[in-house]
């Protein structure tokens, strides 16, 4: 390992990767909690009647009702070299991709999705994340110097941190955070190096982080921008002088590189609708001090279980910050203890730069901006400064005997009153947990009432905290481990002991991924995307037309189409799912949507209260289209033809020129042509648009082009023209930039 340590970590990484994903590797299964419909969707049920009734993880239910079906017309489209601008099934048409949430962008899905099959892309796209990421901290760990083995433990623990799987539902996090050890190594060598090739590099790495991820991780990138300066400034203003040069300079070309997709972006988010959450109680600003239990996060609750961290409006606080118990150990003693070699002194500033900003976020008003989804910003700095304190103490030439019996004592106490908690006192209590839980279930903001589900997470308590899981025990003996490393008796074998407490170390977490990570058969996925009976009934009619359905119902899971779900059946509903909604039909009261009614839908289906498996459909009274309207009526027929994602074609028959009511959602970017002559698009009241056709029988073209593209594609131009130049002029001598650092240039 100490020559060669790259094929190590490679290795132990695809091992590892074989234990958590499975036959997902070879598409025998697909990471989705695809056993959610049935269990939770009343429509679903007898599409897959012998599917448990209970999910294996219903925390990451968004990665269903959202991301999977959105990703299958993503790679459908790709399969056919369209680019998937425009959605037309949910909201009455919205932007796809300027939507962010769904990383259509990122190079690793793209590059997979032109490769590969549906299921093997999907698994795929989010597998080579997991190494990417794991391999980006192997290699900044190589550059600042640490000990081989060292590297390709704590780059494994950065590939299979508990951010990675808590956050699994979010792929665009994941997608993102992939660039952040490579970045850290960019700025790291041009900080050392030539600035100007390193910054060009740095841009390009920041240019893909945007690809990947939406606008709230690109703030973190700013986030990390900002340790970097003052991890790297430190008390220099020269210092600082450079490391805002650097990092400036990477921004913008990283920027100018982007600006395709994020002119879209800041389109939909300026024009868009976002549904303002209420203000967190400044209860919540205890999530800080609550995220130290990540050094045991079992103690407040699990993904199966009832979760101690919801009494802060949050979840999983200590599995966001996990990197295994010993190394947050090892993390505190990094941080607590200065550095003896200079080149690192910068990088731990920086990591207690991370860490600190995380913590403070989580401690203020920050965290309702920035939210626990930064969590991937302090996991890097803990994982620097678990290295730092795992070579400080291999380098220690005494024991620490006071410090490995405070482990010790702790340690011993903190599983037993776990355990004695978990199998003894909270029997006593469960009965009257399940009264105050199901009460406040029929309330949930975030889920509709699943009083079995709930009750199953009180039955599930007691095996997931105490010894009966088997994290909790790993995670007890690395600990133990670790304590004892550093007393009289275990320190002279701390050479060789403490790899072996790393490797302990990360067993646990790679257990969680593998649990908390979905795994259902494509038997399943197939059998969702064929529908149960009411499918059967409604998307016949549905199906690749110009018609549109709206759904009434008592909850979103007794839909027959839930939030994105509608794109597997390639069908027009009228509601939809998203964190930047359009000012569409479904953002209107109900009394504003009974008003326009004839434009609303062409179908509406009706389901009258929960648990039913069949619904009432009904049809608009309303002659003609729902979504194409005479706005005085005419007798010119109309007959519409969806080419593609984002183009119409309209044929008209003969007749007196007259205006056209288009009832789908209007957004800048869409223009129409009949004959090879522009006709104007006019927006309206509510969100329609209105447009003259002339007289004579007529075809239309309508097509859809985010508004500022040209101009994107123009400044990635630029982008692209500043990156080749600096990484010409870059190869100069690294003497003529640190007269810039010093200001002599």
């Amino acid at each position: 390992m100490k020559a060669r340590p790259l094929p190590w970590f490679l290795i132990a990484s695809a091992l590892l990767c074989l234990l958590v994903f499975r036959d997902a590797l070879w598409g025998r299964s697909l990471l989705a909690p695809l056993d959610i419909a049935p269990a939770l969707f009343s429509k679903y049920r007898e599409a897959a009647p012998e599917a448990p009734t209970l999910p294996a993880n219903h925390y990451i239910i968004d990665q269903l009702t959202y991301d999977l079906p959105i990703q299958f017309t993503i790679h459908q489209a790709c399969r056919r070299g369209e680019i998937p601008w425009w959605d037309p099934y949910t909201y009455g048409g919205r932007p796809l991709l300027a939507d962010a949430h769904i990383t259509g962008t990122d190079p690793v899905r793209v590059l997979v999705y032109l490769l590969l099959p549906f299921e093997l892309a999907y698994n795929w796209t989010r597998i080579l994340h997991f190494v990417l990421s794991g391999l980006g901290l192997f290699f900044l760990l190589r550059a600042l110097g640490f000990r081989p083995w060292l590297c390709v433990l704590l780059g494994l623990s950065w590939q299979f941190a508990g951010c990675q799987a808590r956050l699994f539902g979010h792929p665009w996090l994941q997608a993102s955070f992939v660039y952040y050890p490579w970045l850290w190594l960019a700025w790291h060598a041009g900080w050392h190096g030539p600035a100007r090739r390193h910054a060009a590099l740095a841009g390009l790495l920041v240019a893909a982080a945007f690809y990947a991820g939406n606008l709230q991780s690109h703030a973190y990138v700013v986030l990390f921008a900002g340790a970097f300066i003052l991890g790297y400034g430190g008390r220099s203003y020269a210092g600082w002088k450079r490391a805002i040069l650097l990092t400036l300079l990477s921004g913008v070309i990283g920027a100018l590189l982007a600006s395709p997709v994020l002119g879209a972006e800041l389109e939909l988010f300026f024009k868009g609708v976002r549904e303002v959450e209420p203000a967190r109680r400044a209860l919540a600003w205890f999530s800080g001090l609550a995220s130290l239990s990540a050094i045991f996060p079992w103690a407040l609750g699990t993904f199966k279980t009832l979760d101690a961290g919801q009494a802060l409006s949050l979840s999983g606080l200590g599995f966001h910050l996990y990197i295994g118990s010993a190394a947050f150990v090892l993390a505190i003693f990094g941080g607590w203890q200065r550095t003896t070699v200079e080149h690192l002194a910068a990088p731990r500033r920086m990591a207690l730069a991370l860490v600190g900003l995380y913590f403070l976020i989580l401690s203020s008003p920050l965290l309702g901006i920035f939210y626990t989804r930064c969590a991937g910003l302090g996991v890097l700095g803990l994982l620097l400064l678990a290295a730092l304190g795992a070579e400080g103490l291999r380098r220690r030439l005494t024991p620490w005997p006071r410090m490995g019996r405070l482990i010790l004592i702790l340690t011993t106490l903190l599983l037993t009153a776990v355990n004695i908690g978990a199998l003894i006192v909270y029997p006593r209590l469960k009965d009257r947990v399940t009264g105050i839980v199901l009460q406040r279930d029929k309330a949930n903001p975030t889920l509709d009432a699943s009083p079995a589900l709930r009750v199953a997470q009180i039955e599930r308590l007691p095996g997931e905290l105490s010894f009966r899981n088997p994290e909790t025990v790993l995670a007890g003996l690395s600990l133990l481990g670790l304590g004892w490393l550093l007393l009289p008796s275990g320190h002279r074998r701390a050479r060789l002991g403490l790899p072996a407490v790393l490797a302990l170390n990360l067993m646990p977490a790679v257990v969680f991924c593998g649990r908390f990570i979905p795994h259902q058969p494509v038997t399943l996925w197939q059998q969702i995307r064929a529908g149960g009976p009411e499918h059967h009934k409604v998307a016949p009619l549905l199906t690749d037309k110009p018609t549109r359905l709206f759904e009434t119902a008592p909850g979103v899971n007794e839909r027959l189409f839930p939030h994105a779900l509608a794109h597997l059946f390639r069908v027009r509903i009228v509601q939809g799912y998203a964190a930047l909604q359009p000012r569409s039909l479904s953002g209107l009261p109900p009394e504003e949507q009974q008003r326009y009614l004839p434009q609303l839908a062409d179908y509406v289906y009706h389901s009258a209260t929960r648990g039913l498996r069949a619904g009432l459909l009904t049809t608009n009274s309303t002659p003609g289209l729902a979504r194409f309207q005479w706005l005085i009526p005419s007798s010119r027929t109309i007959t519409v033809r969806d080419v593609s994602l984002g183009t119409i074609e309209l044929t008209i028959s003969a007749g007196d020129p007259a205006t056209l009511l288009w009832t789908d959602t209007q957004f800048s970017g869409w223009t129409c042509r009949a004959n090879n002559q522009s006709i104007p698009l006019e927006p309206t009241a509510p969100c329609f648009t209105r447009l003259s056709v002339p007289a004579g029988p007529q075809t239309l073209l309508l097509h859809y082009r985010p508004t500022y593209l040209t101009l994107g594609l123009a400044l990635a131009g630029v982008g692209a023209v500043s990156c080749l130049g600096l990484l010409r002029t870059g190869l100069g001598s690294a003497a003529g930039m640190r007269r810039l650092g010093d200001g002599r240039t």
